[in-house]
């Protein structure tokens, strides 16, 4: 079983299991602890760069594959609902995963895609 009642794919409780710890607060803590992060500024700093870095990277990403504007954690939420309803997944059980209060939200997720772009940045992640 997975957070909050959710499951996990074995590729994902792979990962957690080799970095938990349990003194750790969390499985990836950005903020350390360790004397680095007790001002106010290194913590402020450390945020900054952790956001910045991925959107950068998001950027050229995007860039690569004609995109004018750039991707983000919530599009990639959004691309993989729209993607399990389209597959046949059930909008209930994307409504559950998604934590959405209401299917109405779960719905405006799935409602509109641009197929071709989609796949376009599925094949410049894929591993």
């Amino acid at each position: 079983m997975g957070v909050n009642g959710k499951p996990l794919l074995p590729e994902c409780l792979d990962i957690i299991k080799k970095y938990y710890y349990p003194k750790k607060k969390y499985i990836f803590d950005l903020i350390l602890g360790n004397g680095y992060d007790a001002s106010d500024m290194n913590i402020k700093t450390r945020l900054r760069d952790f956001t910045s870095n991925p959107r950068r990277r998001y950027l050229n990403i995007s860039k690569l594959i004609g995109l004018n504007e750039y991707f983000t954690f919530y599009s990639a939420r959004y691309s993989s609902s729209t993607i399990a309803v389209q597959r046949n997944g059930s909008l209930k059980a994307v409504q559950h995963l998604l934590d959405h209060a209401s299917i109405k939200t779960t719905d405006h997720y799935i409602g509109y895609s641009d197929h071709e772009k989609m796949l376009k940045i599925l094949e410049l992640l894929k591993v």
